[in-house]
């Protein structure tokens, strides 16, 4: 596990890895699939298109009402470049190789 910095003058030292951490520290699965998304350029719409569902599920994912299913999961896994585990995990380590990409 990283840890952050020793604090100096009472506020932490920060780099762009501290600040890597302490966002995907707390994220979560629809906060995972709505950087996903965004970051490869789609909107909810057209990733709706492209895996074929309708855009209120997407919507429903990203605000945590409902879960992809297993299908669902391998083609965002597919269409994105990025493992399953990377998606649904809540490790530390498939967070920031995740946000890693993102910046």
């Amino acid at each position: 596990m990283t840890k952050l910095p020793a604090f100096r003058g009472g506020f932490p030292q920060k780099n762009i890895y501290n600040i890597i951490y302490e966002v995907t520290n707390y994220m979560k699965l629809e906060e995972k699939l709505q950087m996903l998304r965004k970051k490869n350029g789609y909107s909810q719409e057209e990733l709706a298109d492209k895996i074929g569902i309708a855009r209120q599920t997407v919507s429903k994912w990203e605000n945590g009402q409902a879960i992809p299913e297993l299908n669902g999961l391998i083609l965002l896994s597919e269409l994105y470049g990025v493992t399953i585990d990377r998606m649904v995990k809540d490790d530390d380590e498939c967070n920031i190789l995740l946000c890693r990409k993102r910046v």
